[in-house]
């Protein structure tokens, strides 16, 4: 679907929501050659780019630009989205201004926080080797690179940024990854393993408790007494109520870290949530007894039922006494 460019942008349709969560969106305003296909890691990429407010006034003059996907010379919002286009596609990109700030503006403060910038993009061109043609210890260099920007966005308290970028180091492995495991294969993995652990990390910052479970299933397919993903498992098991599971959980990830203090109050604290739990269910369903017995309807059954058992009763001792 192709747009042309007007006051309304908000209103287009197609905007591909890139974070999940509104800060960062691209929609495609001409399509691009699929034949050329789309950027690769470590490759060279050239566009044209125009930054603008909502109201398409214009930040900065219009300029050409090149860089390397991957490197992190160019802001967030153009790491992130420029490889999701098409050589000779013409893209408008909304972003916080916090993905923007190797902008000029964004640099000297004058834009406030909250501020949401048009980038107008043209991806114009795409030279260099892909990941698949560079050597292993390049491919290892530049997998550690993204995934130590996404450790940068956690620690930021960026968690939706963060997994973007876990996600690209985790495909950037998996596309040249194969089943011999040498040295240097094994080495892979194990940032695989370190990406997943992270991105569990951030799902259960954001409260997403089913994306840190498959998270930690894969940290713990591959090691299974990986300490933080037994760890966080038991936490989300316990946010579910599944209190069991959880302690077991968590009894794992302190056999591999015996006296880990945080291990240990999580246990206490769970056993303790679990224990009133049980109580509460108990008083719970004594008081519901207590109510059933004491409705009226019940009562007078009750009292139908006795007072007919006692006339069969007396007419019993009757019958025997006149035999």
């Amino acid at each position: 679907m192709e747009h042309e460019v007007g006051d309304s942008v908000q209103y287009l349709e197609g905007w591909i929501d890139v974070l999940g969560n509104g800060l960062l969106k691209k929609i495609t305003l001409k399509s691009g050659n699929a034949q050329l296909g789309k950027p690769q890691p470590s490759q060279n990429v050239s566009i044209w780019i125009k930054m603008m407010h909502e109201n398409r006034k214009e930040v900065e003059d219009p300029q050409y630009i090149s860089f390397i996907i991957g490197e992190g010379d160019v802001n967030e919002a153009l790491e992130i989205c420029v490889p999701l286009m098409e050589v000779e596609e013409t893209s408008l990109i909304l972003a916080d201004v916090k993905f923007c700030y190797l902008s000029k503006e964004c640099q000297n403060g004058s834009l406030p926080p909250g501020t949401k910038l048009l980038l107008e993009v043209k991806l114009l061109s795409v030279t260099g080797r892909s990941l698949e043609e560079k050597s292993e210890s390049e491919q290892l260099e530049l997998i550690s690179r993204v995934r130590k920007k996404g450790n940068d966005c956690f620690q930021s308290e960026e968690y939706q940024l963060a997994i973007v970028y876990y996600n690209y180091a985790v495909k950037m492995i998996e596309s040249g990854f194969t089943d011999d495991l040498n040295a240097m294969k094994k080495i892979f993995l194990e940032e695989k393993v370190k990406c997943y652990s992270n991105m569990a990390a951030c799902h259960l910052k954001t409260r997403n408790l089913k994306e840190t479970v498959s998270c930690c299933d894969v940290v713990l397919q591959h090691q299974p007494h990986h300490c933080k993903a037994l760890f966080r498992k038991g936490k989300v098991l316990a946010l579910e109520q599944m209190y069991p599971l959880s302690i077991i959980f968590l009894k794992k990830a302190l056999a591999v870290e015996p006296g880990h203090p945080e291990i240990k109050q999580e246990i206490d604290t769970i056993i303790n949530t679990w224990t009133k739990k049980k109580k509460l269910n108990c008083l719970e369903n004594s008081e519901s007894d207590s109510r059933i017995s004491m409705h009226p309807l019940f009562m007078s059954i009750s009292w139908k039922w006795m007072l007919g058992v006692a006339a069969v009763a007396l007419g019993s001792v009757v019958v025997y006494k006149w035999r």
